[in-house]
């Protein structure tokens, strides 16, 4: 027990070692990173919207780090600068209740819902920078059932940002003798509740995984200004009290999804398809000494998009896993002004992507220092193309452009990793070939660093 004890403090030690400085952002962990982002890997990072999961990993802690990532790859977002997202996660916690229960708390973890409303809604309050880029990564929890073979997830989160601010201003002029105090208070939060519900279904010899997410945005925004004058001379005070207020009419978010996987002649299968909505319409209204001098409903916005995913893992050799994965992409973006507007100004665009995967792991049992060493290798190739359509102008003059982009097929994603196994400790370490820096002679960099502990294998040692 003593010498499992200094293994697990070693390794956890040496992983910590390499997070120093590392500023942490949600995504996959390394062994994902290391096979190219395979999804035919049973990984707890597909836990993030589908709280079944958690039933593969009872008792478990998963934390990940990025070295090179300076931006989120998931669903375009951005992470606010903060001190928690420098330091931790994205991670996950795991604790089993008997052997049906597995409770979860997944932190850090970047979850697409509201996160367009955010986007938009940030940019109409006045000093709109002391909201972050996105929503704190607020810890969410999952809890899954096991019912006879079949399991049920759900989970709970609600995304909040908000800040308040004051501003007094007094100025007095002794040649004009006039006297000005201008006050100011602003109020903003933007908030996103929502839940997710998934399934682990066992049928024979096929499997069904349904998925549901659905959340609703706020954002409540004041601006309550007042600016005072007193001519000295005159004696006469002027007041202008102004009030700007900004809302939403609605702000739904909601995706849904079924995968489906059988094992035929050693032949693992997967097949799955995923849709995704958005739609939000800002408001703002404007008032002076209690007279509303403005109300304005900005573009209302829709967008969708329909993910699907093919792939096999033939067993070829013990301890080799094999992958080869198909995924594609159609998305659709539209912002059109209200009907009860006569002038045009509609946008509409529609992206598609497709990409390759292929992913190696080989598992190699090791009898001294070390239980298990496992190499990993993965190469992904994408293509991509947009196309945007604008209408403008009044009905007697519309105006309509159409813009195809080029198609992106430069992108290859070149990855191979190392995992490390010890008891109940596993230290997994991805890198990315195609970027050696400055340390050519060392080799590639780090891209990806997860620590993952096992509680209930500590326990037994």
């Amino acid at each position: 027990m003593f010498k499992k004890t200094i293994t697990l403090v070693v390794i956890i030690g040496f992983s910590f070692s390499l997070f120093a400085g590392i500023s942490f952002y949600p995504g996959k962990t390394a062994r994902i990173e290391s096979m190219a982002g395979c999804a035919l890997v049973n990984d707890i990072t597909y836990s993030i919207g589908n709280p079944s999961k958690i039933m593969s990993f009872p008792d478990n802690l998963t934390i990940t780090g990025f070295p090179d990532a300076p931006i989120v790859e998931s669903f375009g977002g951005t992470i606010s600068d903060n001190w928690f997202n420098k330091n931790f996660g994205p991670g996950f916690v795991t604790k089993s209740i008997g052997p049906f229960v597995v409770v979860g708390l997944e932190f850090n973890t970047y979850r697409y819902v509201g996160d367009p409303f955010f986007t938009e809604a940030r940019k109409i309050p006045d000093n709109a920078t002391l909201l972050g880029e996105s929503y704190p990564v607020l810890p969410k929890l999952n809890v899954a059932f096991k019912i006879g073979k079949q399991i049920i997830g759900i989970g709970g989160f609600y995304d909040i940002d908000h800040f308040s601010k004051t501003t007094s201003d007094t100025k007095s002029d002794s040649i004009s003798a006039i006297t000005t105090i201008n006050t100011a208070e602003y109020k903003a939060k933007i908030t996103a509740p929502g839940v997710v519900a998934s399934a682990n279904l066992t049928l024979g010899p096929v499997g069904l995984e349904p998925i549901f997410c659905i959340g609703f945005g706020k954002l409540d925004y004041t601006k309550k200004s007042r600016d005072y004058t007193f001519d000295n001379n005159t004696k006469i005070e002027t007041i202008v009290n102004k009030e700007v207020k900004a809302g939403n009419k609605d702000a739904l978010f909601f995706n849904t999804g079924l995968c489906a996987w059988g094992d035929i002649k050693n032949v693992w299968g997967i097949a799955g398809v995923w849709y995704n909505h958005h739609q939000y319409q800002l408001k703002k209204s404007e008032f002076t000494n209690d007279t509303q001098t403005l109300d304005e409903s900005l573009k209302p916005k829709l967008s969708s998009s329909l993910d699907w995913l093919l792939g096999i893992s033939p067993k070829v050799a013990e301890n080799l896993f094999l992958g080869i994965e198909y995924d594609g992409h159609y998305g659709f973006f539209n912002s059109k002004v209200d009907t009860s507007i006569k002038i045009k100004d509609d946008s509409t665009v529609i992206s598609f992507g497709h990409t390759i995967k292929l992913a190696l792991e080989k598992s190699t049992p090791c009898t001294k220092f070390i239980d298990m060493f496992k190499t990993r290798a993965g190469i992904g190739y994408s293509i991509s193309n947009t196309i945007t359509k604008k209408t403008t102008g009044p009905a007697n003059n519309i105006n309509e452009v159409e813009e195809r982009s080029r198609i992106n097929d430069d992108r290859v994603k070149l990855r191979c990793g190392i995992g490390i196994l010890k008891g109940p400790a596993q230290l997994d370490l991805s890198f990315n070939i195609l970027d050696w820096g400055s340390n050519s002679l060392i080799g590639p960099r780090i891209s990806t660093v997860t620590v993952i502990v096992n509680f209930k294998k500590f326990r037994n040692q």
